[in-house]
């Protein structure tokens, strides 16, 4: 029997290349959620602007019935 224990290597399981399956996986989910918070942030503004726009109509009415105009002129005051 030998007497000298001998050494015994622990060998890594081959887990390097595992890297750039995940950062690519990561860069696409990054990717997908910048597009959705762009997307988000033009559709809000585009509500800010349609309310708006809805708001001076409303007031161009309301300016136009006060002053004693027609409803169809009303309606056409805020049309323009």
């Amino acid at each position: 029997m030998n007497a000298t224990p001998t050494r015994v290597t622990h060998q890594p399981a081959r887990e390097h290349g595992q890297v750039l399956p995940l950062a690519a996986l990561l860069l696409t989910a990054l990717f997908g959620l910048g597009a959705l918070a762009i997307d988000a942030g033009l559709a809000y503004a585009q509500r800010t602007r349609a309310q708006g726009a809805a708001d001076n109509a409303a007031v161009a009415a309301a300016q136009a019935a006060s002053a004693g105009a027609t409803r169809a002129q009303a309606i056409q005051a805020a049309i323009e």
